[in-house]
């Protein structure tokens, strides 16, 4: 039979042993809430510092600043202030002698479930509610305009117009969702009646844990604004707007990557019955990094210009700075973010001088450096319509730079002018302008009764024009004509001070 207090004191002593197991892992999970609330409240104002530092490097005179941090077991409350510089509020005399500001209200929650899906805290950021801002924020403009103020509540409640959405996880990198309300307003001003019609935006950004790669992508829907007297005297369109974009830090205030931006069914009609309109505008960019270079290259794009319902053709830009030394670059930039940031804190033109003085030296020696190796080229610059076409290209680079002094280019910075190199090239089918004055007259027409006669005797007049004009260039020499081609062309370049156009010394006075 067995012992029953042997059994007792084995049962007993097992107890014991799971009670001291468990106490520390109780007194980890008691604990973890506090641990997260601070952590979380560390993690939120070195995020407002970070948007504080970015504001101010980038010469941008707002200020970020929490006012507010009411830390909770579970969740926590802040109340964040973005508020005009007093340097650039006097400088636009705006507020007069009140800051202008605008109160946000953030909701962080950091519990145990966020925990356990990976997640350090979310937090979600709206404008405070029109009757809780401060004094210098929303409330005191819509005190004066309460029809203003009804307009705004109409339009976004308590919630405000935009929604962020942040949440940061354990290894430290976040992801910020940024969402719009739509604005839909109907209202009569003087006589006319407006609409306007402004759909949601949406946004991604997304942030590594060292806070050197950055991926966005935002959507917005576009816009209509429409004017109306009983019938439609003007609008406004535009159809979406797209962002794609990655970055990779490479060093200090050196970023490198790309992007694409696309803004799509543009439309702009006017009283006078003119109106315009682009099919799409596509602007992009990417940056290379090879061998302690960093050579970016942009696009823009436009596509199917109309104007007054006539084809406008197209047109094309691509450029390109090529090789760029890193190091110099980087210093560059970091230079003129904190003169920026100078700039945005003093109304006093003496004090930014004295700071642009300062940092001369740094200036000269890097922009030496750069100009040893670097070049910046228009690689296309194209005006198309149909098959006719205005293309041109340049180069533009430095020579002899290694025999620069940097103690005379600091006294006379004109002396870079003798080192700069040039070279653009430049050719017009001539039936291109042909077709501008078709469109010229089309538009004349359209404000004003012409017969055909009459847009005929028009069209030869502008073409006379013109042709006159480039037989006086080709004249001075400052153009070449190709009857076989039927094109107009030009070369200018630029070598030791001297500009030459079509391979002879600029002569303002032609021949």
């Amino acid at each position: 039979m067995p012992n029953d207090s042997v059994t007792h004191l084995h049962i007993s002593k097992l107890d014991m042993k799971k009670i001291w197991l468990a106490a520390p892992i109780a007194v980890a999970v008691a604990a973890t809430p506090f641990v997260i609330a601070h952590k979380a409240e560390q993690n939120f104002d070195a995020g407002v510092q970070d948007v504080s530092s970015y504001l101010a490097f980038n010469g941008l005179p707002v200020e970020l600043t929490v006012q507010k941090y009411e830390k909770g077991f579970l969740s926590s409350k802040a109340i964040n202030r973005l508020q005009l510089s007093p340097e650039f509020q006097n400088m636009m005399g705006t507020g007069g002698d009140q800051p202008v500001c605008l109160d946000l209200v953030t909701e962080i929650q950091h519990d145990y479930m966020t925990l356990l899906q990976g997640g350090l805290l979310t937090a979600t950021t709206r404008v405070m509610p029109l009757q809780n801002q401060a004094d210098c924020g929303l409330a005191e403009v819509f005190t004066s305009e309460k029809e203003l103020a009804d307009i705004y509540i109409q339009q976004f409640g308590e919630e405000g117009p935009f929604t962020i959405e942040s949440a940061f996880k354990i290894d430290g990198s976040n992801t910020i969702t940024f969402s719009s309300k739509p604005v839909n307003l109907d209202k009569e001003i003087e006589g006319k009646s407006l609409k306007i019609n402004v759909t949601p935006m949406q946004g991604v950004v997304g942030v590594s844990s060292t806070r050197d790669h950055v991926v966005a992508n935002i959507n917005w829907q576009g816009l209509n604004v429409t004017a109306h007297n009983g019938e439609k005297v003007g609008d406004v369109k535009v159809g979406s707007y797209t962002l794609k974009m990655e970055a990779s830090q490479i060093l200090e205030h050196l970023w490198a990557g790309s992007s694409e931006q696309i803004i799509s069914d543009i439309k702009v009609g006017g009283e006078d019955g003119q109106n315009f309109s682009i099919s799409a505008i596509t602007i992009t960019g990417k940056d290379t990094v090879a061998e302690n270079m960093v050579s970016s290259a942009g696009s823009v794009n436009v596509n199917d210009i109309l104007y007054n319902g006539m084809d406008a053709g197209s047109m094309a830009l691509d450029l390109s700075f090529n090789n760029f030394e890193t190091e110099a670059t980087n210093r560059l930039v970091g230079i003129i973010k904190q003169i920026n940031a100078q700039a945005t804190t003093t109304t006093d033109p003496d004090k930014f001088m004295a700071e642009l003085e300062n940092q001369k030296d740094a200036i000269v020696a890097d922009l030496i450096t750069l100009a040893k190796k670097a070049d910046i080229k228009i690689d296309k610059w194209e005006l198309k319509l149909g098959e006719n076409s205005f293309n041109a290209n340049a180069d533009l680079r430095m020579d002899g730079v290694d025999q620069l002094s940097a103690e005379i280019l600091k006294e006379q910075p004109q002396a870079l002018m003798a080192n700069v190199l040039l070279n653009a090239e430049g050719k017009l089918d001539e039936a291109l302008v042909n077709s501008y004055a078709d469109i010229m007259v089309a538009t004349q027409s359209s404000k004003m009764e012409l017969t055909d006669e009459d847009k005929a005797q028009m069209k030869e007049m502008l073409l006379m024009q013109f042709s006159n004009m480039a037989q006086m260039y080709v004249q001075m020499g400052f153009l070449n004509y190709d009857e076989a081609s039927a094109q107009y062309n030009a070369k200018v370049g630029f070598a030791k001070g001297a500009l030459i156009v079509n391979g002879q010394p600029f002569n303002p006075n032609g021949g």
